[in-house]
């Protein structure tokens, strides 16, 4: 998967769902997607924390190339945001002090912050895989033939992909080589737990789920496992 900006809960079932994780950041960034956003929720119901990225002449950069704006004052508007909806959360104490370390610093790459965040939150949720990151390994190939490289070179016999990227995925390739294709079925069941103000709003930055729950977040995250595809 894409290293994406503090991502919702289904991104960490994958993980927990997996023996390898692998951030595909050597892939061509894509703007106002889910790696550089996410949303929280406010007394008015959601909205975006969006990380600026410096887009102008590199169009087709990677993940792992783009690079943050940091003339913009992006990290003291999404401590504020948080402050401001989620003070009153049970778990904000704790869930701040995570957050306040990350946003301490400055990042130049949003591949390198966006990884280095969920690891934070792994390690929060004592989640612990083997993790591997593309732009570090000699992966080859584009869209079902770059996972199956993946699948490959980690001697993987099984796929794990997010059931929306049934769409796109080539099937049959997956059966020529042995590897049990397998679709996560975490999002048409999406938990509902505890949440501040109002009616529940799912897909939220995983960081709703962490100040609304705590370490108990572990019990909405593992609570679907893998299905093999028929």
């Amino acid at each position: 998967m894409q290293p994406n900006y503090i991502p919702w809960s289904g991104y960490f079932n994958l993980i927990w769902n997996s023996d390898v994780f692998v951030f595909l950041d050597h892939v061509q960034y894509t703007k106002n997607e889910w790696i550089n956003r996410n949303r929280i929720k406010t007394k008015d119901g959601w909205v975006y924390l969006t990380i600026p990225i410096q887009t102008s002449g590199k169009l087709y950069q990677s993940i792992a190339q783009a690079e943050i704006d940091n003339k913009i004052d992006w990290r003291g508007k999404h401590w504020r945001s948080l402050l401001m909806n989620y003070a009153k959360a049970p778990y904000f104490k704790e869930i701040s002090a995570l957050c306040e370390d990350v946003y301490s610093q400055e990042w130049k790459s949003i591949g390198e912050l966006n990884i280095y965040f969920i690891k934070k939150i792994l390690d929060f949720l004592n989640i612990k895989k083997k993790i591997l990151i593309s732009s570090e390994m000699d992966f080859t190939g584009h869209k079902t033939d770059l996972v199956i490289d993946i699948c490959k070179k980690v001697q993987a016999d099984e796929y794990l992909s997010p059931a929306r990227a049934s769409v796109y995925i080539e099937e049959e390739k997956f059966k020529q080589n042995n590897i049990k294709l397998i679709y996560q079925t975490y999002s048409d069941n999406h938990p509902v737990y505890p949440q501040l103000g109002g009616n529940f709003i799912s897909h939220l930055s995983i960081l709703d789920l962490l100040f609304n729950c705590g370490q108990e977040s572990l019990n909405y995250i593992n609570q679907y496992e893998k299905q093999p595809n028929q």
